[in-house]
């Protein structure tokens, strides 16, 4: 794991990438003062990516089955309040349970790409405008429900 430059804002706390993601060791850090770093993955974490992968995306075809547009709205909205909540449970912690979730399947599940390709008719323009900002109100929602859940497993130990 690279770790980046102290951080002025975060409280002197290092910044790391976690499955080449940058990640914040604490809650409420931020990513100042980050600088990209050479990322090289270690075969355990690969087949961690590839095995979450593999149930994200067959997850996302279940979750498909409600319709096209239903079911992608569905997957990428379920997935950024999934992102939120591992976010702040996880942290920089766990490396190789990140890479399974966040990375292989949550980005499996997810399909932004998808999403932007079906912007492309004016139902699908439709659907890009109200979800983008849904998906984003989703990811805040699922970060603070995380950081309630960490908080109270603190209090309980």
């Amino acid at each position: 794991v690279a770790s980046a430059p102290r951080d002025p804002v975060g409280g002197g706390q290092k910044n790391r990438m976690v499955c080449g993601i940058p990640s914040s060791p604490r809650l409420g850090n931020t990513i100042r003062g980050y600088r990209r770093r050479v990322f090289t993955p270690r075969p355990a974490d690969l087949l961690a990516v590839l095995a979450g992968g593999f149930i994200g995306t067959a997850a996302r075809q279940v979750v498909l089955l409600l319709g096209p547009a239903a079911g992608l709205a569905v997957a990428n909205l379920l997935g950024c309040a999934l992102l939120g909540i591992l976010d702040a449970i996880l942290g920089s912690r766990r490396q190789r349970l990140r890479c399974f979730l966040v990375v292989g399947g949550i980005g499996a599940f997810t399909s932004w790409s998808s999403l932007a390709v079906q912007g492309l008719s004016v139902t699908g323009l439709t659907v890009l405008v109200f979800e983008v900002p849904a998906g984003v109100g989703a990811a805040w929602l699922g970060r603070r429900l995380g950081t309630r859940l960490v908080r109270r497993g603190r209090t309980r130990t």
